[in-house]
C-alpha cells in the first residue's frame, strides 16, 4: 500500500523530529533536509507527495525557494512553518506558491494536515465505471489511460448522443464530458438532458466538464446547466484525478447517508423482534389502501390475529421461547401472504393483516389456512394456536381503520370466548 512520501527542510533539530514522528504517526515516511539547495537537487531526482519547509532557510529566502519548486512542480503541495504570525509575510508566500501555512506552535494544525493527506494516499485507486464523452482521440486517450492508471473502468464516446445510450445501457459512477462535441448536441445539452430527462440517474450523477474556453458567462451557464466541476484544458493529470476523486467520494457519502436514512425509516417502521412492519406503519398505510378501495371500489378485508395463552407460554418457557415465537408466528403469516398484504404487530402477541382487493369469504378462508399453518408449524418446537377476527370493507362503506379494526377485534374476541383456535367473521 502506497504512503505518504514527506521532504522536511527544517534546520532545528527538535522541530524535525517531532514533524517526522507525526509523519511516521500517520503512516508515511520523512525525508530531512536542512538546505534548500540539498532539497532543490532532491526533487528534480525523486518524487514526494509534499514538501515541508521552515520560514528560516539560511542564506535563501524561503519565498524564493517556493517560488522556485513551484515552477518545477506546479502541483506539489507546499507547507511552510513559520515562528510567528505575519499576515504579510504568510500572504508573500501564498503568492509564491505555498499551498499553506502553519505555525510552529500550531503542531497539531499540521497533523491534521498530513493525516488527510496520508488518508488520501491509503485510499489510493478509485472505484466505479466512469463515462468519457470527448471528441478529441488524442485527448480521450490521455484521460482515459489517467482514468483507467487510477482503478476506474472507462467507456470512452465521441458524442452526446452517444453518451446517452451508454447511460441509458449501465450503470455510470461518474461523467467526464468536453463541452464541444461533434455531433447534434453539445456538452451542455448532454447535461441538460441527463438532469432533466433521465429521472433521478441524470439527476445525481456527478458530472466533470471540460473546457478550453475560460469566460465567466460560459462558466455560469454550465454550472446553471446542472455540471458539477468544471476542469479547464489543457488537462493537467493530477488535477483530473483529484477532481473526479472528490465527485466520486462524495457521491458515495451520500449514498452511504440516504442508505442510514433508509434503514432509520425502516427500523422506525418494522418491528425489531419480528421484522414486519410495526403498529405506527399500519395505520398510515391502512388509511391509503381504505381511500383508494372505496375510489376505485374494490373490498379490502383485516384480519386480527392473536396467540392464544401466549401468558402462559412465557411463564412456562420462559420470555426467550416467547420471543421465538413471535418471530416464527410473524414469518409464517408473512410467507402465506400476498405481496400486497400488509403485515403488522400490532402490539404485544397480536399481529393485524391488511388484505386489499380481497373480499370477506375469501378473507376467512386466508385466515382458516393461517390458523391451521400456525398449529401445524409448533412454533420454537411447541404446540401454539392462534385465534382470529375478521372483518371486511367495501368500497361503499363510509367508516375508515379504526371501525374496520374495532370490528374484527370485537370478532377475535367472541373467537376467544368460543374455545380459542377459532375463527370468528365479523
Amino acid at each position: 500500500m502506497p504512503s505518504l512520501k514527506v521532504l522536511l527542510i527544517e534546520p532545528t533539530r527538535t522541530l524535525a523530529k517531532l514533524v517526522t514522528r507525526i509523519v511516521e504517526q500517520v503512516g508515511g515516511n520523512g525525508t530531512v533536509l536542512t538546505s534548500p539547495a540539498d532539497a532543490a537537487q532532491l526533487l528534480r531526482s525523486e518524487a514526494f507527495d509534499l514538501v515541508c519547509f521552515a520560514a528560516t532557510l539560511g542564506g535563501q529566502s524561503a519565498v524564493e525557494f517556493a517560488r522556485q519548486v513551484r515552477v518545477q512542480h506546479p502541483t506539489l503541495p507546499l507547507l511552510m512553518l513559520i515562528a510567528t504570525p505575519d499576515e504579510t509575510f504568510s500572504r508573500n508566500a501564498q503568492c509564491a506558491g505555498v499551498t499553506q501555512v502553519f505555525l510552529r506552535s500550531d503542531i497539531m494544525g499540521l497533523a491534521r494536515y498530513l493525516e488527510v493527506a496520508a488518508q488520501r494516499i491509503h485510499e489510493g485507486r478509485l472505484h466505479g465505471r466512469a463515462l468519457l464523452v470527448e471528441d478529441s482521440l488524442s485527448t480521450a486517450r490521455f484521460v482515459a489511460r489517467l482514468l483507467t492508471d487510477v482503478g476506474l473502468e472507462v467507456i470512452s464516446v465521441p458524442t452526446a448522443e452517444e453518451a446517452l445510450v451508454a447511460f441509458a445501457a449501465q450503470s455510470i459512477d461518474v461523467i467526464v464530458t468536453d463541452i464541444v462535441l461533434a455531433g447534434a448536441s453539445s456538452g451542455v445539452g448532454l447535461v441538460r438532458e441527463l438532469r432533466t430527462a433521465h429521472g433521478e440517474p441524470g439527476e445525481r450523477i456527478p458530472i466533470l466538464a471540460m473546457t478550453a474556453l475560460d469566460d465567466t458567462a460560459r462558466r455560469v451557464e454550465l454550472i446553471r446547466s446542472g455540471v458539477s466541476d468544471l476542469l479547464l484544458k489543457p488537462v493537467l493529470a493530477e488535477e483530473l484525478i483529484a477532481r473526479v476523486g472528490n465527485l466520486l467520494r462524495n457521491k458515495r457519502l451520500l449514498e452511504r447517508v440516504e442508505a442510514q436514512q433508509a434503514d432509520l425509516r425502516s427500523m422506525a417502521l418494522t418491528d425489531q423482534l419480528t421484522q414486519v412492519h410495526n403498529r405506527h406503519f399500519l395505520v398510515e398505510a391502512a388509511q391509503l389502501a381504505l381511500s383508494e378501495a372505496r375510489r376505485h371500489g374494490h373490498p379490502v378485508s383485516l384480519l386480527v390475529v392473536d396467540i392464544d395463552r401466549f401468558k402462559t407460554i412465557n411463564d412456562t418457557h420462559g420470555h426467550g421461547v416467547g420471543d421465538n415465537v413471535l418471530s416464527q408466528v410473524a414469518a409464517l403469516l408473512k410467507s402465506k401472504s400476498r405481496g400486497e398484504d400488509l403485515v403488522a404487530r400490532f402490539g404485544g402477541e397480536e399481529f393485524v393483516l391488511l388484505l386489499p382487493h380481497c373480499g370477506l369469504e375469501d378473507a376467512v378462508r386466508k385466515a382458516e389456512v393461517l390458523r391451521l399453518a400456525v398449529e401445524r408449524a409448533e412454533p420454537a418446537g411447541i404446540r401454539v394456536t392462534v385465534s382470529i377476527g375478521v372483518a371486511g370493507l367495501t368500497s361503499a362503506a363510509a367508516n375508515g381503520f379504526d371501525e374496520l379494526f374495532s370490528r374484527a377485534d370485537r370478532a377475535l374476541y367472541e373467537a376467544k370466548n368460543k374455545g380459542r383456535n377459532a375463527i370468528v367473521c365479523s
